[in-house]
């Protein structure tokens, strides 16, 4: 695993099977802080080279804790495979577009690692970072153009 280095060559290498082979926690309870940080960004970033689209991401996650508390499984690898499947599907119909596949392999990559209803927990948490992540690299990355004569 690499360090907390920002060397975008391994953030754009950087995948979720690196970074959750030991779990979603370092501790009980305490879950790791690179998700929120350098792992977010990595995530981000290789969203960004991806051309995902910010409001894809963003209705992703909403439409995965939605439909998240509305699955009866009582395996949460279960609850939470199938609640990627609706969420991505929702976003789909909802949006008219094709699901992008840097968001679709990444969510795919994470379910396996969720094994309980914690790491789902934690799951949000570390998405909703990539979130703020993207969105802030987006706007930093659009922030210096200028409108264009017509």
């Amino acid at each position: 695993m690499p360090n907390n280095s920002l060397d975008p060559n391994q953030l754009h290498k950087l995948k979720p099977a690196d970074y959750l082979a030991k779990g979603f926690f370092i501790s009980p309870k305490k879950i790791q802080p690179e998700l929120t940080g350098t792992y977010a960004f990595a995530a981000a970033t290789q969203f960004e080279r991806a051309e995902a689209s910010p409001d894809e991401l963003a209705a992703t996650f909403e439409a995965l804790k939605q439909i998240l508390p509305t699955r009866g499984d009582s395996d949460a690898a279960k609850k939470f495979g199938g609640a990627i499947q609706e969420a991505l599907a929702l976003v789909e119909r909802m949006l008219k577009i094709s699901n992008n596949i840097a968001i679709e392999g990444w969510l795919r990559q994470c379910a396996n690692f969720v094994k309980t209803p914690e790491d789902i927990d934690a799951f949000l948490q570390h998405f909703q970072a990539v979130l703020l992540q993207y969105t802030a690299l987006i706007g930093v990355k659009h922030t210096g153009e200028t409108p264009r004569a017509k």
